[in-house]
C-alpha cells in the first residue's frame, strides 16, 4: 500500500535562532543601538504577579496573573569604544538614578520582515539599574516600564529606526 503524505500548509517552518530576536537601547546620543557586541546571553523576564485564592467549594485554588515586570538581567564584556558598553559605563560612573536612569528599548523580531524590509517591533520605556563592574565585565538590569509601543524597526550597520505603528 502506498501512502502519500501531503503537507497540510504552505509554511516552511524556521528554528528560531537567538539572533533572529534583537534588541536596541536608546543611548546619550538619542539613537538605538543594537545590543550583541560583548553580550553572550540574554533572556526576557517576565516576572509574573499572581494572586491565589481557594474557595470554600473547591479543592483547587484559583490563579489569576495580576501584572508584569519584565526585564532583562545583563552580563557584558567590556569593549571600549562599543556605544552600549560607553552608554552603560557613563551610568555606572554617575550612579545614575531617576530620570538619569532612564532610557528606551526596542524589541525586535528580525524573522518578522515586512515587505519593506523592516521588522515587527515593540518598544518600551525602560529603567537601566548597575549591578555589578569588575573592570572586564559590566552587569546591570534593563526594566521594562509601561505598556509597550507598537510599530516596525529597520536595523542598518548597527543602529535601530522605530516607526510606531498607527
Amino acid at each position: 500500500m502506498n501512502l502519500d503524505i501531503q503537507m497540510f500548509s504552505d509554511t516552511v517552518e524556521t528554528k528560531r535562532k537567538r539572533s533572529m530576536w534583537a534588541h536596541g537601547l536608546k543611548i546619550a546620543d538619542g539613537t538605538f543601538h543594537r545590543m550583541g557586541k560583548g553580550i553572550s546571553t540574554m533572556e526576557l523576564s517576565y516576572n509574573a504577579s499572581e494572586s491565589s485564592e481557594k474557595y470554600i467549594d473547591e479543592d483547587v485554588a484559583t490563579t489569576t496573573v495580576d501584572e508584569y515586570a519584565p526585564s532583562f538581567d545583563n552580563e557584558q564584556t567590556c569593549y571600549k569604544g562599543e556605544p552600549i558598553y560607553e552608554y552603560l559605563n557613563e551610568k555606572r560612573k554617575k550612579l545614575a538614578v531617576g530620570s538619569e536612569a532612564i532610557s528606551e528599548v526596542i524589541n525586535i523580531d528580525v524573522l518578522d520582515k515586512k515587505e519593506d524590509n523592516s521588522y515587527t517591533a515593540q518598544k518600551f520605556a525602560c529603567s537601566i539599574s548597575i549591578s555589578s563592574y569588575d573592570g572586564e565585565k559590566i552587569k546591570y538590569k534593563v526594566s521594562l516600564n509601561g505598556t509597550p509601543v507598537d510599530g516596525t524597526a529597520t536595523i542598518v550597520n548597527k543602529k535601530i529606526t522605530f516607526t510606531e505603528t498607527i
